[in-house]
């Protein structure tokens, strides 16, 4: 799991994910309980997202 995803949970923090395919999604990154298959959920005010690691090009925490 990338680390920077993992951070951003552990201290509640928004993230700006590129993916491979170019698009960016903004939200709040959430562990799925089960590790194995290396996705992760992230939230934002309208959707909610369960993407890949293996679709992440970078990943930039939000810190205000």
């Amino acid at each position: 799991m990338n680390d920077e995803i993992k951070l951003a949970v552990s201290q509640m923090q928004a993230v700006v994910i590129r993916l491979l395919n170019g698009n960016t999604v903004i939200g709040w990154p959430k562990l799925l309980s089960d590790q194995e298959t290396q996705q992760f959920k992230l939230y934002n005010d309208e959707h909610v997202y369960t993407i890949s690691v293996n679709d992440v090009d970078t990943v930039a925490r939000v810190i205000v």
